[in-house]
């Protein structure tokens, strides 16, 4: 004889939707169980009775799952059954990877012209710059969009992040060691009565710093919101393994 959780297990299992969506349908229907269970009781049936009562009548059958999982689909999912799942991942490459592109080209085109940074600095910091915002509009797109991630994968790529920040301190650590030398070269150079202007050296080396910490500030927060949404997977996780618990005393297993 079946029972609710294994109703609810199977449901779960079938269900080819997001986990908060999944957790969602699986509330509801647990607490429809529960009140039936209730109100057969009220009614005179025993409560093992009223327990096999309500799984017989709630038990969703092939085309009740199939309506349920058409139904809460997200409307990105729809699109990628449309156009399909090939196709829609090479669009969504380079969908992330352009608008990575943009985001960082902008600032660094503006500091190329203000803040009087070398070619090889800009080069240096603008691709760490990339792969940080690249990476958190990647897991912004899974979460928002595709909303298919979960409390894992996104462990992940909190671990990826983590490490992109490091590089970022690591490689804006060199870009202002290689300025500070600039520096300290044109001190030498305007010390042996050389022209070299000592005051924009020293302004390449403070805005290498600055554009330094910029984007570690930038990646730790963006480190603070992967750790957010990360608990909040897991949170819903969790929520589903509850959910699939026993439902009442009376249950048993198959």
């Amino acid at each position: 004889m079946r029972s609710a959780e294994s109703v609810l297990r199977d449901l779960n299992a079938r269900l080819d939707l997001p986990a908060r969506r999944r957790a969602l349908l699986l509330r509801e229907l647990r607490a429809d169980f529960e009140d039936l269970v209730a109100t057969l009781v009220a009614e005179g049936l025993s409560p093992e009775a009223a327990h096999t009562r309500a799984v017989q009548m709630l038990a969703p059958t092939d085309d009740d799952v199939g309506a349920l999982a058409g139904l809460h689909r997200p409307p990105y999912a729809r699109l990628v059954a449309r156009v399909g799942p090939g196709r829609a991942r090479t669009l969504e490459r380079v969908g992330i990877g352009a608008m990575a592109a943009l985001a960082v080209s902008a600032p660094v085109l503006a500091l190329a012209r203000t803040a009087m940074l070398s070619p090889l600095t800009l080069t240096v910091l603008g691709c760490v710059a990339l792969l940080l915002v690249a990476n958190l509009a990647w897991q912004a797109f899974r979460i928002v969009v595709g909303g298919d991630a979960d409390a894992a994968s996104l462990a992940r790529a909190g671990a990826i992040h983590a490490g992109l920040v490091v590089l970022t301190v690591a490689a804006g650590a060199l870009t202002v060691a290689i300025e500070a030398y600039a520096t300290a070269g044109a001190w030498a150079t305007r010390a042996a009565g050389g022209a070299l202007d000592v005051g924009m050296a020293v302004a390449r080396c403070a805005n290498a710093a600055a554009l330094t910490l910029g984007l570690t500030v930038l990646g730790v927060f963006g480190a603070l919101a992967l750790l957010q949404w990360h608990m909040s997977a897991r949170s819903v996780e969790e929520e589903l393994r509850a959910l699939l618990d026993p439902v009442s005393p009376f249950d048993r297993s198959e």
